[in-house]
C-alpha cells in the first residue's frame, strides 16, 4: 500500500541524483511479504537500466534475511547485512 507508493517515489526520486549507488535501509522492517521483495526487484531493475546500484541493507535474522534465502535476492542484488539487534 503507503509504503510500496513510497519506496517507488524514492526510487524515482534516486534515479535524478548523480550517484551510482543507491541503499535501500530495510533494518527496521518487521513484516513484508513477497509483493515487498517484488518491490525490491522492481527497485533493482529500473535503476541498473541507468547504471546504478541498488544494496539492500538489512539486519540478520529479520524477515528480510529469511525472504532473500528463501529468493536468491542476493544472487543478484547486492547486499549489507548488519548484526541482530
Amino acid at each position: 500500500g503507503a509504503e510500496i507508493v513510497a519506496l517507488r517515489k524514492d526510487v524515482k526520486h534516486c534515479m535524478t541524483l548523480d550517484c551510482t549507488r543507491v541503499y535501500l535501509d530495510a533494518r527496521n522492517v518487521n513484516h513484508t511479504d513477497l509483493s515487498g521483495i517484488n518491490e525490491v526487484i522492481h527497485a533493482h531493475y529500473c535503476l541498473s537500466q541507468i547504471n546504478k546500484e541498488l544494496v539492500l541493507v538489512y539486519r540478520r535474522k529479520s524477515i528480510i534475511e529469511r525472504w532473500v534465502e528463501i529468493t536468491q535476492l542476493n544472487s543478484f542484488v547486492k547486499i549489507a547485512i548488519l548484526p541482530a539487534i
